[in-house]
């Protein structure tokens, strides 16, 4: 939610909608991003560790399995915190997407392990198979949006969209503007709304 609303920055500031990302600023808001990615993996890795025999609090298969989503969550710290993507509308317009794919990605592993490791119930019982529903509508989903980019030609835009060069071309003066825009915004809202 942090990416999606640093997305709609420029608006919801020049609106007055007061946001978490709006009143922390771009820049504070990327380090808060970073700090929650940071926890999200500690706490599910020390849930991991004090899994004991008693008192199983994350399987070994849905800890695997969420972590294998670490080097995505590190791409887009990366992106946000390291390289400030989020002060260009061209190279920040992915995001969103990506963070979202992420987000997706991490339920549905989640999951996919507890049903794998679930051994009171065979796997087709009624609560995997409502538990995979999800699972299932997420891969129909991604399976779907796969095909038709392989049928258009354009399979690299469908797992990273970007602007086109002549978007870019034809746009140039918005774009400038929104630049712009986003440079204030990546101070906290009170700050850049005096200098108006």
């Amino acid at each position: 939610m942090m990416v999606m609303n640093m997305a709609d920055v420029v608006g919801d500031a020049q609106a007055g909608k007061l946001t978490l990302v709006v009143r922390l600023g771009l820049r504070r808001s990327a380090a808060w991003h970073m700090a929650g990615m940071v926890g999200a993996y500690a706490s599910l890795s020390v849930l991991f560790l004090q899994s004991g025999n008693e008192c199983n609090m994350v399987p070994v298969a849905s800890f695997l399995l969420q972590m294998c989503t670490l080097p995505m969550a590190a791409r887009i710290c990366y992106r946000l915190y390291f390289r400030e993507e989020y002060l260009s509308v061209v190279r920040s317009y992915n995001l969103p997407y990506v963070a979202t794919q992420h987000h997706g990605f991490m339920l549905v592993l989640g999951l996919v392990g507890l049903v794998w490791s679930d051994e009171q119930r065979p796997i087709w019982s009624r609560l995997s198979v409502l538990r995979m529903l999800g699972v299932y509508y997420f891969l129909a989903q991604f399976t779907w949006r796969t095909w038709k980019g392989w049928c258009n030609g354009n399979l690299g835009n469908v797992f990273n969209p970007k602007v086109s060069d002549a978007d870019v071309a034809q746009k140039s003066k918005q774009i400038a503007y929104w630049d712009e825009a986003l440079a204030r915004a990546a101070q906290p809202f009170f700050t850049h709304n005096a200098t108006k």
